[in-house]
């Protein structure tokens, strides 16, 4: 048997009637469609071995006229204006991370400058000022009465304080 050159054929009914014409049997047109790529038509739907001749021819024409390059050629403008767009916003994240830094040293620069009110003592040297009228005693009956669950005008009414007074307490 010469060898003959199957790279132009692209169909399994073109490998058919070679076979017949030559003699060979529909087992000799299989096996060659294998070797091939060639999809067998046998067991399968109409649509499904049209796909793959397609594919089959697709993948056998050089690339050069499978792609219609006027179709390409405003993607590729596109592309490329998202890369100009995403080069830009690059710079932008990098301008505002800058700024954010600045912003954080600032912040850092003005919290070191402000009086330290933890340090403060409450009263001054000579013990001058309003007395508080808080006191242990005071601040241990609030908590036990807001455990009971009673409400803080109920316990400023109780306790002859005010409202304010019995929230402080309850939160020392």
């Amino acid at each position: 048997m010469p060898i003959q050159d199957f790279s132009h054929i692209s169909t399994f009914e073109e490998l058919l009637e070679i076979s017949e014409a030559n003699g060979y049997d529909r087992n000799w047109a299989s096996r060659k469609a294998k070797a091939l790529g060639i999809v067998n038509p046998r067991g399968k739907k109409k649509n499904e071995v049209h796909k793959s001749n397609e594919i089959h021819k697709l993948n056998n024409e050089p690339s050069e006229k499978s792609y219609n390059h006027s179709k390409f050629e405003p993607l590729q403008a596109q592309v490329e204006q998202l890369k100009s767009e995403n080069i830009r916003l690059k710079q932008e994240l990098e301008n505002h991370e800058l700024m954010f830094a600045m912003i954080q040293e600032l912040k850092n620069e003005l919290k070191c400058n402000l009086p330290n009110r933890a340090n403060k003592p409450t009263q001054n040297e000579r013990g001058a000022g309003r007395k508080s009228k808080l006191n242990d005693e005071l601040i241990a009956k609030v908590k036990s009465l807001r455990n009971e669950g009673k409400s803080h005008k109920s316990i400023a009414i109780d306790l002859g304080i005010s409202v304010g007074l019995v929230h402080k307490a309850s939160k020392l």
